[in-house]
């Protein structure tokens, strides 16, 4: 029992270590959110895009966006085109419901990568966009910060070459 539990925790020691060696954490890259409208309105669309700055050899990235659902009801998610900007495919990750969500705040969580053995991208794009549709208590038109979409800073992954 003793053998078995240190070759579970050499394992998962080297496991941790392989992903540190794998996953970058890009500190230059700043990923933010950027709406095309300064207000959402009950039944009107507002697109928000999840962009990429200052990205270095970039491969793919994973991140969780917060929302007020009471405000803003999520209808579509696409891929951007920072990944694929040099014409390398790319795998994005149908948006996944988080756990973490609540009765007024909802999460999805976003992923993307670049297929292949193909070098990542650097510089700065958009990774995906969101597009948010106004409920009624968004009413004639409330401030887009009434959504109070934004990136949970700790779920952020951006895995570089």
């Amino acid at each position: 029992m003793r053998t078995f539990s240190r070759a579970i925790r050499l394992t998962t020691m080297i496991g941790a270590m392989a992903l540190a060696l794998i996953v970058g954490t890009a500190w230059s890259a700043e990923v933010t959110l950027v709406p095309s409208s300064k207000t959402i309105s009950q039944g009107k669309t507002v697109t928000v895009t999840v962009h990429v700055d200052g990205a270095s050899a970039l491969r793919g990235y994973q991140l969780d966006v917060k929302y007020n659902k009471e405000v803003g009801r999520l209808v579509k998610v696409e891929e951007g085109e920072f990944l694929a900007s040099d014409g390398t495919g790319t795998f994005f990750v149908p948006p996944q419901p988080n756990s973490q969500s609540g009765k007024k705040v909802s999460m999805t969580t976003l992923a993307g990568t670049r297929i292949g053995r193909h070098a990542g991208v650097s510089g700065s794009g958009t990774l995906a966009r969101l597009t948010f549709e106004g409920t009624k208590k968004a009413g004639k038109g409330r401030s887009i910060k009434s959504l109070k979409a934004k990136i949970n800073p700790t779920s952020i992954i951006l895995v570089e070459n």
